[in-house]
């Protein structure tokens, strides 16, 4: 009976609460009336390397918010590079989450990644800075 119980206990703890940990990690802003949380995988960037990026919008009351059209471009500010306007469509993945995949980061140095979202009439947009290290 003690053995079930730990078990028990163990998986609940493995299952995160809906609507909780998906808005831990990341980065948090707050972007005219929206919060937005952008994580990726991996974290930090690396080089060479694409990365899984997710969204997550809210509205100012903190309902997640479905149904949003967002994108991101990735560029480095200051150099010239053919994939500059290239944008990254996330998919809507269920509340509130945005997901899809970067192109390849093929330098180190200093990156922009640059976020449109829109949200019923409201179009919005901001930028995430990034360092990436050269591998060693």
């Amino acid at each position: 009976m003690k053995r079930t119980t730990i078990c028990l206990v163990a998986a609940a703890m493995a299952f995160p609460i809906a609507g909780c940990s998906q808005w831990q990690g990341g980065e948090l802003r707050e972007v005219d009336g929206y919060q937005v949380r952008v994580k990726t995988d991996p974290d930090p960037l690396e080089v060479g390397e694409t990365a899984q990026v997710v969204m997550l919008i809210r509205d100012a009351s903190g309902k997640d918010l479905d149904g949003c059209q967002v994108s991101f471009r990735q560029y480095m500010p200051g150099m010239e590079m053919a994939g500059d306007e290239v944008f990254h469509a996330l998919l809507q993945a269920g509340q509130g989450r945005y997901k899809g995949r970067s192109g390849e980061f093929g330098m180190g140095g200093d990156w922009a990644l640059e976020f449109h979202f829109t949200c019923g009439a409201d179009k919005r947009q901001f930028t995430l800075e990034r360092h990436l290290e050269w591998p060693e």
